[in-house]
Formats: C-alpha cells, sequence, structure tokens
C-alpha cells in the first residue's frame, strides 16, 4: 500500500546541476549536486527538490501561476523538457540541468 507521503519511483543516482539559478544554488549548496532520488520523471524531480530544500525552492520552481516559464530543463545535455513535458522519464545517472533565463532591458 503507498502512503500518500511516499513519491513514487525507485531509489536512483542522478546529477542535478544549476545554471544562473542562485536561489537553488544557495539551497543546495552547490552548483552541482549528486542526489539519491525518489523520482520517475522531472516533475517528481522537482518535488523532491521542493521536499528536501523547502520553501525556497518551491518558491524557485513555482510562481502564483504554476511552474516559472523562466525555469528552463534539460536532460543529459541533450533533450529539452518544455512545460508541458514534465512528467518526461529521468533514469539512473541522468544530468538534469536547471537554468533561471531571465530577460530584461
Amino acid at each position: 500500500m503507498v502512503r500518500h507521503h511516499e513519491r513514487p519511483g525507485k531509489h536512483m543516482r542522478i546529477t542535478v546541476e544549476f545554471i544562473g539559478f542562485p536561489d537553488m544554488v544557495q539551497a543546495v549548496g552547490q552548483k552541482r549536486a549528486e542526489l539519491d532520488v525518489k523520482a520517475v520523471s522531472v516533475k517528481h524531480l522537482i518535488d523532491e527538490l521542493i521536499h528536501r530544500y523547502g520553501e525556497q525552492a518551491r518558491k524557485s520552481f513555482y510562481g502564483r501561476d504554476g511552474c516559472d516559464p523562466n525555469v528552463h530543463i534539460v536532460l543529459n545535455r541533450e533533450k529539452y523538457i518544455s512545460l508541458d513535458q514534465h512528467e518526461t522519464a529521468i533514469n539512473e545517472g541522468d544530468l538534469v540541468t536547471f537554468m533561471l533565463v531571465v530577460a530584461g532591458g
């Protein structure tokens, strides 16, 4: 029986990287980290990061209208993950890069 507070998936080791994302670097303590996570998708990984790093992480990924469109995600330096692709599967050994892209003028 699955409890509501348990995260789906199996434990795996992945690498997360934060580029131009100072709040998450501060929360995690480094720009790049290997993490043991229990996640099956990019969305579950984001949920896991929020669970681990709290309100600062939640505010980094979500605005008042949902996922922040300024947060760009790339899987294994090859595949761009758009907002409607957060169910994309992640696997043991993957590199998930989160980039905060902000334009101004």
